[in-house]
């Protein structure tokens, strides 16, 4: 999706997303060329021309949003955001300066669909990865989750015009809608599939509200866990989370 075409979001002295731009295949690359991460990830491995033509369609599809998890802004200790007179932002930081190969942690993503059983809703489905070995296990998973929902709740008109705009070259936004000829949809419900045998994403999504819809896992061995009305103060949580935790959305700019 374009709604987050040149913003990065930090949570304080937790994480940094940036989003997913051709300077990071490289070492998504190397991620996924490791065949556990394949099997977690339910992916194929792809050449390089593969990877960039995929990183191209992350950009602009408007079904598909997507952040690179990096290291938080905290841990440059001479780096300070620049600040910038748009009053959406509170500073703006530079690409290649704050998601550097080793700076880059994993992403998290959300597919988005129409709902079958209500032409009013989107469906968005959450994927979050942490790919580097070393960095699991440290909370950077729930933080990237607390700021990719925040920003999600704080973003939800813009990316429902989105996606319910034809494609098309130019940035929508809400204040500057382009006549969608696909009937919009109002409402979007987070889910998220969840292999039982990953007890700790299991655990990690229902601490934040969301609720198994049904007793038994898929034929494909997977428990689908939703949160009920997003949007309408059923995440307040996770607002508090983010609020708590200095949410700041920056512009992220071209060194």
């Amino acid at each position: 999706m374009r709604v987050n075409q040149g913003v990065a979001v930090s949570l304080k002295d937790k994480v940094l997303l940036v989003p997913y731009e051709s300077r990071h295949v490289e070492r998504y690359h190397e991620w996924m060329s490791d065949p556990l991460l394949q099997e977690q990830t339910s992916s194929l491995p792809l050449t390089h021309p593969d990877e960039y033509a995929m990183q191209k369609s992350w950009r602009v599809d408007r079904d598909k949003l997507t952040f690179i998890i990096c290291l938080p802004l905290t841990t440059i200790p001479s780096l300070t955001p620049i600040s910038t007179a748009d009053e959406t932002t509170t500073g703006q930081v530079r690409s290649g300066e704050v998601d550097t190969p080793e700076r880059m942690v994993g992403d998290v993503n959300m597919f988005l669909s129409d709902d079958d059983e209500n032409d009013e809703r989107v469906l968005g489905e959450l994927e979050i990865m942490i790919a580097e070995k070393e960095m699991r296990g440290k909370g950077f998973a729930r933080s990237a989750l607390v700021t990719f929902i925040h920003f999600i709740r704080t973003h939800v008109s813009d990316i429902l015009l989105e996606y319910s705009t034809p494609s098309s070259p130019t940035i929508t936004t809400s204040s500057n809608p382009i006549p969608a000829t696909i009937p919009p949809r109002n409402k979007l419900t987070l889910h998220a599939k969840i292999s039982q045998e990953n007890t700790a994403s299991l655990a990690l999504f229902e601490s934040f509200g969301f609720c198994k819809t049904r007793e038994e896992v898929s034929y494909f061995g997977e428990w689908d866990v939703r949160l009920e009305g997003f949007g309408e103060g059923g995440v307040s949580e996770i607002e508090a989370l983010a609020v708590g935790d200095g949410y700041q959305e920056l512009r992220y700019v071209e060194a």
